[in-house]
């Protein structure tokens, strides 16, 4: 990205058919202080085969493209391989939860008490109702 600030980045079509995202989103940046948010997006990560897609981004935004600077690289070189030695302790997210081992949150319901008379007064929500780990429909 060269002259000032821009949505466009180099971009990784094939990152994205592996692993549905594009690390050149968080990684093509100007300054290593814009790094923050490819900082906390690499501390998530729960894949190895996704950290290491994260490092032939990297390694070709600087030896092929020529899109950033050997210090960004080593700095993110550096967080890659942090997260992926705390992955090999703690294993990979399929590696840490059993399938089936989640039960659903019980239902919520809470109240306004200064709202005399005034719809609605009481919301309840049953979280049975809502699949959003991927699992079957209720």
């Amino acid at each position: 990205m060269i002259g000032g600030p821009s949505r466009d980045h180099e971009e990784f079509p094939r990152a994205v058919e592996h692993i549905n995202e594009d690390p050149g989103r968080y990684l093509d940046v100007d300054r290593l202080g814009d790094l923050k948010l490819a900082k906390a997006r690499i501390q998530g990560i729960d894949y190895i085969a996704v950290l290491r897609c994260w490092r032939a981004a990297e390694t070709q935004l600087l030896k092929v493209r020529n899109a950033v600077s050997e210090q960004h690289y080593r700095q993110v070189m550096e967080w890659l391989d942090e997260r992926e030695a705390e992955l090999e302790e703690l294993g990979e997210r399929d590696e840490r939860i059993e399938v089936g081992s989640r039960s659903p949150s019980p239902p919520a319901e809470w109240s306004w008490p200064d709202r005399e008379g005034e719809y609605p007064f009481t919301n309840r929500v049953r979280a049975d109702r809502y699949a959003a780990d991927g699992g079957e429909d209720a």
